[in-house]
């Protein structure tokens, strides 16, 4: 198969090609060539060869000498960049001519000195079978109106994909090898010019932990980043329960209040603790365990609240009241909490499929409730290589059930979506750590939803790397097409809710 430059003695197989309608009316205007129309293409383009400011480079395709089409690019003022025309006999068509003639392609645009580092390529909407197949293979961009036509732009990259990974729990040659199997990446390395300036941007940019911080990772643009905003519909305690309760599904729930530390109703908060209830009290916007105490009477309750001057003064005065559970599933005698991963991309919705379990340190009891080691499985003294579903000892049944049950929730979780990208990045997915329990007859309840879930492990357990790898998969992947498709992990994935 070559690209051989087009002459005179073309004439008669593009005629013939571009009289079809079938093949035309994806091609231009839509519309099938006269002969005019036929001999101004082949003198341009023989006017062009071997010119220096050649603007258009058209070839075409042949395999043994035998004519299969035509394939070229050309510029396109309203969006700048160099655009894909390809026209290709049916009879020759779903051979592999057009991928194989698209990189045959972009090594001749390479050759040429062209500084473009993509084809851009625009696909009618209508054309199904093209879209499949670039959605497969390229990159998708946007969505373009011309001509009151809508078309979809797909991007052929005519180098290497670019990865920036900034992380405090995944190492670097696991992250290394992820992208290198896939055939299509290399590291993007975070340096300046001299001016201080980035001369370019990671196409994708995952960063976590202490990272987040970086002065150095402020402003980098990137197609796609492991991090979204505007998601405090659901990672902020108090507006989470406000937005699912609107739902009207309350199964998943405990009894909650909101409350303005600084404009308590104490008589209102007196009757809570009547009847011995048991009641958790905690910072809306904080995480890993900060701030939070545990209350079983009123009169306790009241004397801590002088305590929170340091809240005030950095005015986080909004605070939940939550129902503690005081018939909690044990594990080894344990009160525990289950991390299960929700990823979240635009208004999809994905659950991974294992979860990490974190016990207590001590075993449990209905009292002594401001012993953290009895009441709080945030990681400090956990039973190590817990997993939801594997390490629970019960029937198939219940588990099937608790899983239904998960999956439920977060239908109702993912109806509450509101997520966006960031200014300087195009495109956006997150992972979230759910904090669910699990009651002594078998009943989900949602804690809350966090963004900083820190990503612990057990030693001598990958969990990092199977996520990431997961992710990969699911979201980047998708977006990315890479030259060499990863094998799926079996028994971990990603659930789509």
């Amino acid at each position: 198969m070559k690209l051989e430059d087009i002459t005179e003695k073309d004439r008669e197989d593009i005629a013939k090609l571009t009289k079809l309608k079938s093949v035309m009316k994806y091609v231009g205007n839509g519309k099938v060539w006269d002969s005019d129309k036929v001999d101004r293409f082949i003198k341009y383009n023989l006017e062009e060869i071997g010119m220096k400011n050649r603007t258009q480079y058209y070839y075409k395709i042949t395999n043994r000498k035998q004519f299969i089409g035509i394939i070229g690019i050309h510029p396109f003022k309203s969006f700048g960049g160099f655009y894909l025309s390809v026209m290709i006999l049916p009879e020759e068509q779903r051979k592999g001519y057009y991928r194989k003639s698209l990189k045959m392609l972009g090594n001749r645009v390479k050759e040429e000195g062209i500084k473009t580092d993509r084809i851009k390529i625009l696909v009618r909407t209508s054309n199904e079978r093209m879209i499949s197949l670039s959605q497969k293979n390229y990159y998708f961009n946007t969505e373009r109106k011309i001509n009151g036509e809508d078309f979809y732009e797909f991007f052929y990259f005519l180098r290497d994909y670019t990865y920036l990974v900034m992380s405090e729990y995944l190492k670097k040659d696991e992250i290394n090898d992820i992208f290198k199997k896939r055939g299509s990446w290399v590291p993007y390395l975070l340096s300046n010019d001299k001016r201080g300036e980035r001369k370019n941007n990671p196409d994708f940019f995952y960063v976590d932990g202490r990272y987040v911080y970086d002065k150095r990772v402020f402003g980098i643009r990137s197609l796609l980043k492991n991090q979204v905003d505007n998601h405090k519909n659901i990672t902020q305690k108090d507006t989470l329960y406000q937005n699912l309760q609107k739902k009207g599904n309350k199964k998943y729930l405990l009894e909650n209040y909101n409350l303005d530390i600084d404009k308590i109703n104490h008589q209102k908060m007196e009757k809570l603790f009547d009847g011995n209830k048991v009641w958790i009290f905690k910072p809306a916007g904080d995480w890993a365990g900060k701030g939070i105490e545990v209350f079983d009477n009123y009169q306790d309750f009241k004397k801590y609240l002088p305590t929170l001057g340091e809240y005030r003064k950095r005015r986080k005065t909004n605070w939940v009241l939550q129902e503690y559970i005081n018939d909690p599933l044990l594990l080894e005698g344990r009160k525990f909490h289950i991390r299960m991963y929700y990823l979240v991309y635009h208004q999809e919705a994905f659950l991974y499929n294992l979860g990490q379990v974190y016990t207590a340190a001590k075993k449990f009891k209905q009292s002594d409730y401001n012993n953290k080691d009895i009441h709080d499985s945030h990681i400090t003294g956990s039973l190590e290589g817990l997993y939801f579903p594997n390490s629970f000892k019960v029937s198939k049944k219940i588990k099937e059930d608790l899983h239904n049950q998960i999956i439920s929730l977060f239908r109702d979780v993912k109806s509450i979506i509101k997520v966006g990208c960031f200014p300087e990045t195009k495109d956006c997915y997150e992972i979230l750590g759910a904090d669910l329990m699990i009651t002594a007859d078998y009943q989900v309840k949602l804690i809350e939803i966090n963004t900083k879930i820190g990503y612990k492990e057990f030693e001598g357990v990958r969990f990092n790397k199977y996520l990431i790898e997961n992710e990969m998969q699911t979201i980047v992947d998708n977006i990315f097409p890479p030259e060499n498709k990863a094998e799926p992990l079996e028994d971990k994935y990603f659930i789509k809710i």
